[in-house]
């Protein structure tokens, strides 16, 4: 079972990535139960349910999405992620952690109390960034250092030379994580997705 965490601040589109990450997990499996089970720390403008995964899917959103629960991220999560594993034994636990939280201390419980793997992927919003790293410097700065991938997604609500600077500047918390610009709210490249789930070829 592995831990995907999907870090990043409220708005960053966490919830968009993380839907259709879903749909890959799932789709490259027909017919398996149980490929993905997601936890989730905050609501998002995007809810993970029936109306959103259903209809033409092409699986069962109820079954893939029974272990679904709102946890704070303390001994309440290991136990979730536990639980998971017993009751569905997913072969992904996708973790959407508060906007606010640290992904690298997750991964470290994690790693330490369950011992599993664990990889982070961290969106960063393009359009506020250069707001946000004014405001909350040190929080970015833990967020972003504990990545192995970091996605910079709306990048079709800013210019080139914006994304440019973005990406510098990002480069500056870590230089050795992947980084890959997106627009979570259309069509994410499949390789990309793979990267989170670490099946990329």
């Amino acid at each position: 079972m592995q831990i995907i965490i999907l870090g990043g601040f409220l708005g960053s589109g966490k919830t968009s990535v993380l839907l259709q990450l879903a749909k890959r997990l799932t789709a490259q499996t027909p017919g398996k139960e149980n490929r993905i089970a997601i936890i989730e720390n905050e609501i998002g403008d995007i809810g993970v349910d029936d109306q959103t995964l259903g209809g033409s899917g092409g699986y069962d959103v109820q079954s893939l999405f029974s272990g679904c629960v709102c946890c704070t991220l303390t001994g309440e999560l290991l136990t979730s992620i536990q639980k998971l594993g017993r009751d569905l034994d997913p072969d992904y636990v996708v973790l959407e952690p508060s906007g606010v939280a640290d992904p690298g201390n997750i991964a470290s419980n994690i790693e330490e109390y369950l011992h599993l793997p664990v990889s982070i992927t961290c969106l960063v919003d393009a359009e506020r960034w250069e707001i946000l790293q004014k405001a909350m410097n040190m929080l970015i700065g833990s967020q972003l250092d504990a990545a192995d991938l970091i996605l910079v997604n709306k990048i079709d609500k800013i210019d080139a030379d914006a994304l440019a600077r973005t990406e510098e500047s990002i480069k500056g918390y870590n230089d050795h994580a992947r980084l890959e610009s997106i627009c979570a709210n259309g069509e994410i490249a499949p390789e990309i997705l793979d990267a989170i789930s670490g099946q990329e070829a």
